[in-house]
């Protein structure tokens, strides 16, 4: 949430604080990606918990889900009606929100039908198919390109009325692989505190490389993107 508070006060900021507008969302762009991982976590985690009892899990976490997309989008479209954007726009654009909303309907009927071993390589290759038609699908259309903007995103966003939509197919991917981690932390108890810690200590660490990694080949794939 800190990250959350970060990002948008930068994007609040008035126009003559435009670099440290940039600085604090450029910060504050981990949330999103740890939010989603975080929720799928805990879906997997519940899941685990619950056992053979899921039924009552599954309608209280689908009644989440509606409640996001039912009364947290149209409270949100007011929020950003005062900013300027107008509310008969608003119909085409997501929010984190919605995007979790989908991933938890989606998890609660994909996760207990999937086991735990072959779910993280399911993740990996959504996230990798939604990149391999991020670029080779050039659609021309404006509705085609909304359509693209909703299912697996841009490099850069163009049209105007796509401005804020998070894409559910990269989103869902991170989200399915929080329910792994999720599901296999009761089983981390096992060997006490400190043996938790450790492991928590090595995925953190793991993860802090992998993100370094990937960003690294983002900047140097990157101009090769824009030049194709």
């Amino acid at each position: 949430m800190f990250g959350v508070l970060i990002s948008h006060f930068g994007l609040v900021l008035d126009r003559d604080q435009t670099a440290i507008a940039d600085v604090l969302y450029l910060i504050g762009k981990f949330a999103s990606p740890t939010f989603m991982l975080v929720s799928g976590i805990m879906l997997g985690f519940l899941l685990a918990h619950a056992r053979n009892d899921t039924a009552r899990l599954k309608v209280h976490l689908l009644d989440r889900a509606l409640f996001l997309l039912i009364i947290g989008h149209p409270l949100i479209a007011v929020a950003l009606y005062h900013r300027g954007l107008p509310l008969s726009q608003q119909w085409i654009h997501s929010f984190m929100t919605d995007t979790i909303a989908l991933c938890i309907i989606l998890g609660i009927l994909v996760t207990p039908r999937l086991s735990t071993h072959p779910r993280p390589l399911g993740a990996l290759a959504l996230y990798a198919l939604s990149w391999v038609a991020v670029i080779a699908w050039l659609p021309h259309g404006l509705g085609a390109r909304i359509v693209k903007e909703f299912v697996v995103g841009t490099i850069e966003v163009q049209d105007p009325y796509a401005q804020t939509i998070f894409s559910i197919m990269p989103w869902a991917a991170v989200y399915f692989a929080g329910t792994v981690i999720g599901e296999g932390l009761p089983d981390l108890r096992v060997g006490g505190v400190r043996e938790t810690g450790r492991r928590f200590l090595i995925g953190g660490a793991l993860a802090v490389v992998t993100g370094l990694g990937v960003k690294a080949v983002y900047l140097v794939v990157r101009p090769v993107a824009w030049r194709a």
